[in-house]
């Protein structure tokens, strides 16, 4: 009998700060760390958030929806894993600045109007096609 890794979306909400490890800023708790796991931005609730969840968190896709506005993501790293992960954005409002470290376990398909810059010393990235990176 073969297993299949069912995803889990969690939805953020910043009821109460803009800490990633505080299980009620998310809908339904706190997030996983899995190649299934997809996270959600759709609202303008805490635009700069705080990935203080301990260690890495492996996630398989990322998505900020159409009404969030811009956001900054802080703290520890974020692993794109799994089937196909994707970053994807849904609205046009400013740019998102991702400040914590972004490792690509596989290629990484970017869904939305997206331009990559990079601010650190050290970028490793292949362009697969128009809209994966390695």
């Amino acid at each position: 009998m073969t297993s299949i890794a069912l995803s889990q979306t969690f939805n953020w909400n910043g009821t109460t700060d803009g800490n990633w490890n505080t299980a009620t800023n998310w809908t339904p708790g706190l997030p996983a760390s899995s190649t299934t796991t997809a996270l959600v931005f759709d609202n303008t609730s805490r635009l700069a958030t705080t990935n203080n969840i301990p260690g890495e968190l492996t996630l398989n896709s990322l998505t900020v929806g159409a009404a969030s506005g811009a956001r900054t993501f802080n703290g520890n790293p974020l692993i794109f894993a799994g089937s196909a992960p994707t970053l994807t954005r849904l609205n046009t409002t400013g740019n998102h600045l991702f400040q914590n470290a972004i490792r690509l376990d596989s290629s990484l398909h970017l869904n939305g109007p997206y331009t990559l810059s990079a601010h650190s010393r050290q970028v490793n990235m292949q362009m697969i096609d128009d809209q994966r990176f390695r």
